[in-house]
This record gives C-alpha cells, structure tokens and sequence, in this order.
C-alpha cells in the first residue's frame, strides 16, 4: 500500500519539478495536477483494488465543464512506454519505492512534456445538476425505468444489462441535452444493481472536477454511475456488458484469492 510521505518523496519531488502538485487522496487513488494554457492536466494512481500490491498510471485532462479521458493507447503512442495504463506489481516497501522512482522519472520524462500535443476531441460531461438529481432520486429514477420494462428491481442481472443497452444503444452519440435525463436515470439503474451485486453505499462527493453520486464501500471498488454512463454515451468504453462482465471477472477472482487464503 502506498503511503504519503513515500509518494511525496519519489513521485511528488520528481513531478513537483513539472509544476505538478499533489491534488488529492480519493479510495487508493492519488492525483497529481497542473493547470497549463486553462487545461487541468492530471496524472493519477491507482493502487490495486482489491488489497493488490499493484498500481497503475491514467491521464485526464480537464477544461472548465469539459473533460477528455486520455486512453492508456494514447498515452503508449506518445511515449513508447507499453507498460503505461497496465497494473503493475510489487512486493514490499523496497520494490514499491523502485516503482515509484522508475516511472517517475519514465512518466516525467516521456509524458509530462508532451501532453500539450495529445490531439483532443473535448466532450460535454452532464451538469452538477444531474449529478444532485442522481442522487436525490435514484430510487425513483430507476423505478420509472422497471416499469417502463414490466420488471423490478430483482430482475436477473443479464435481463437489467440487457435492457439498459437497448437503451444506451438509443441515445449514443445523441445531443446531451436530449439523452441527459436518460443518463441519469440508467446511472440509477447501474448503480443500484452494482450495491446489489457487490455491496456499497451512496454518497454525494463535490470536488472541482466533478459533483455528483458516488458509490462507496463496496467489496469491489469506488464507482461514479454517471460518469460510467457518460463514457458509455461518449463511445470512449466498451459497451456495458463488456464492461460490467470484466468487473465481475476481477471480483471473482479477487474472491477466490481471499478463499485460498483462508485456507
């Protein structure tokens, strides 16, 4: 796990020389940031997520309400780094301050000084107005979405994808302004059969970049329901069940490692 003083030691003094500064700590995510030209460019780090002695790198870039994803094959693009975006392990202390430094130093010197020439398509996220409503009303957000389907909530896990990518499939690529309410209505939808499969509870987060509905201590990890259904809409993920099923996999998984430990 990583701890503050050792990320501020490597990382931070290798970044801090980039104009990078330390924003926040956010459920085993670490984000370094740096404003150039009125774009919030940010470097982040996410440990494993399930108690992996692991961490992986992503870039964002933000400007004002609008917000492109920087995908890992940009990135490997850019720098030649191949490993950029993959989790990367470590056992102890000694090996995680030798990953710290590496791509440090890797990231510092291929990446940083070359994120202004990253060719970038700006997408319009939902307002925090959305985010508020997702919150406030999700149990009847969704609701309105059971019945307009004739099922309910316990719905088989296929049938609520299934019927939530009919729906994506209607408003992908449409004017935010015509699909918004749909969005959030499905990130309801999401969201609760996530609370149901992996456990978690709502909370409202507020922070520069992004207001809205967050899901918390769940056995899997954090998730922002409008945020996934955003990216969906922007065409930047694999569609929903490709996606959902590869978050099962690595919960699977995780559960079986925990079980062979007990053993």
């Amino acid at each position: 796990m990583i701890k503050k003083k050792m990320l501020m030691e490597t990382i931070g003094k290798k970044w801090g020389a980039y104009g990078f500064q330390f924003e926040e700590y956010d459920y085993y995510r670490w984000t370094f940031s740096r404003r150039v030209d009125e774009v919030d460019q940010k470097i982040s780090i996410q440990e494993g997520i399930y108690g992996y002695p692991e961490l992986r790198f992503e870039v964002e870039l933000f400007r004002g309400s609008e917000r492109e994803d920087v995908g890992d094959e940009k990135i490997k693009e850019l720098s030649g780094l191949k490993e950029f975006g993959m989790f990367l392990p470590y056992k102890g202390e000694e090996e995680l301050r030798e990953l710290l430094n590496k791509w440090g130093d890797l990231i510092g010197e291929k990446v940083i000084d070359r994120l202004a020439d990253i060719p970038v398509k700006w997408h319009e996220w939902p307002g925090k107005e959305s985010g508020r409503k997702l919150y406030e009303k999700r149990e009847e957000l969704a609701e309105r979405f059971y019945k307009r389907h004739g099922i309910d909530e316990e719905a088989a896990e296929e049938i609520l994808l299934g019927k939530m990518k009919e729906e994506w499939d209607e408003i992908i690529g449409k004017p935010l302004v015509k699909v918004e309410d749909r969005m959030v209505e499905l990130a309801a939808v999401y969201g609760k059969l996530w609370i149901r499969m992996f456990k978690g509870e709502w909370i409202y987060m507020e922070r520069d970049t992004y207001r809205g509905a967050l899901i918390t201590k769940s056995t899997c990890h954090n998730i922002y329901p409008l945020k996934k259904i955003t990216a969906y809409w922007h065409a930047e993920w694999d569609d929903i069940l490709e996606d959902y099923a590869k978050e099962k996999q690595r919960y699977e998984e995780y559960i079986k490692t925990k079980r062979r430990k007990r053993k």
